[in-house]
């Protein structure tokens, strides 16, 4: 019921900001994205999405007091947004000047209310968020595979999991290009340093694989705010195409929100253990391109969560394979005496340890410290005269991934 209340209410401020395209942009963004998944779900996703979207739009109307207000409470459930709250009052400032000051209410309003989560926090546990307190979380700095994983990681990122999102992009780029429309920059320098504050707050997780969802990441979900203007822009611009243009982008987007609705329909059972259709295409074509976080490549790979005492483990097709250093030593010697070595997880067929390590040695890719580190298309390491071994817990092929 309450996630119906916040649809409603995102609705009716797009259909009163921006009217019918307004309605339409807010339902997509909504229902024809994989928030369509959490719309009977009790996490705070749906809450977040709709507030923050809510805000965006009054952003764009100018209405500072409204967007801080709405981004406030929302930082009550993800305190993150908070510094995008502060975003918009230094915008404001920037774009409104002393006009600013006609919206001090809702600024201070919306201030108070997002200091709420981490004054309680730090008054009752002496930290400003209970995710510091469990361990969920930590202050260390992080590099920049961790700071865009929730973009475009293959299997947990929103561009992978909402693939057809490249289509308005080139659209209003193209228009854009070709009209000579000016860009408005303001929105621009929001839109990227929101998303920048989301992803710097998101590396200090230490879960980068979480469950409560269906392949993509809760995380990615907190970008879908910052799309609405490119959305709004797409739609603005439709008008402006020939027909057969308008035609192919219905049918593109009829289509999408078909895939968007199977892959996503609430009632499918939560999957985080799998990979996604895209990253079991991507690995095995090319696997080189992009080394994810470990926690995720193993997580899905081997259909469990960590803590594993595995060596190595192989994606499904065999042309990737993650190894952790301090265990290959052990392999190592084993080989050298002659020893049977450990198996290697995740591959639907039987990997040999010893041409693996041996093609190992050939690359001398081992790093100084003890860490996981990956081997890309290891050429012929399996196992003569195999056959295809399946797991019980291996995911029906007839499923969409």
């Amino acid at each position: 019921l309450l996630n119906l209340t916040l649809l409603g209410l995102l609705l009716k401020v797009a259909s009163a900001n921006f009217g019918r395209r307004g309605l339409v942009v807010a339902t997509a963004l909504a229902l024809a994205s994989p928030l369509l998944w959490f719309v009977n779900k009790g996490h705070t996703e749906f809450f977040t999405v709709c507030l923050a979207t809510t805000g965006v739009i009054w952003f764009l109307k100018r209405r500072y007091g409204r967007t801080v207000l709405a981004l406030g409470i929302v930082s009550t459930q993800n305190p993150p947004f908070l510094l995008v709250a502060l975003l918009v009052v230094a915008l404001g400032i920037v774009r409104d000047g002393p006009k600013m000051v006609r919206h001090w209410v809702g600024c201070l309003a919306g201030m108070l209310v997002g200091c709420l989560h981490p004054l309680y926090y730090f008054i009752r546990h002496g930290n400003v968020t209970p995710q510091l307190i469990t361990g969920a979380a930590s202050g260390e700095g992080k590099g920049f595979r961790e700071w865009t994983c929730f973009l475009v990681d293959p299997d947990v990122g929103l561009f992978s999991n909402w693939p057809w999102l490249i289509v308005p992009l080139l659209a209003v780029l193209a228009v854009t290009f070709w009209r000579k429309q000016k860009p408005d920059w303001s929105v621009i320098c929001f839109c990227f340093l929101a998303v920048t504050i989301l992803c710097w707050a998101q590396t200090k997780t230490n879960n980068f694989n979480h469950g409560g969802t269906i392949k993509i990441s809760r995380y990615a979900l907190w970008y879908l705010p910052f799309l609405y203007p490119l959305l709004d822009r797409f739609a603005r611009n439709y008008p402006l195409v020939p027909v057969w243009q308008r035609g192919a982008a219905v049918a593109f987007l009829l289509a999408a929100l078909v895939v968007n609705t199977t892959k996503f329909y609430p009632d499918r059972k939560e999957s985080f253990l799998f990979q996604t259709t895209i990253a079991e295409n991507f690995y095995e074509v090319c696997p080189g391109l992009y080394n994810p976080i470990p926690e995720i490549f193993i997580e899905r790979c081997l259909q469990a969560e960590l803590p594993t005492d595995q060596w190595a483990i192989s994606n499904r097709s065999g042309t990737k394979v993650i190894v952790h250093s301090g265990r290959l030593i052990k392999q190592q010697n084993w080989l050298r005496h002659g020893k049977k070595l450990d198996g290697i997880g995740g591959c639907e067929k039987r990997i040999d340890p010893e041409k693996l390590v041996r093609v190992i040695q050939q690359r001398d890719q081992t790093p100084d410290a003890i860490e996981w580190f990956y081997i890309n298309a290891p050429g012929d390491i399996f196992l003569e005269m195999d056959v295809p071994v399946l797991s019980a817990s291996d995911e029906p092929k007839n499923v969409l991934r």
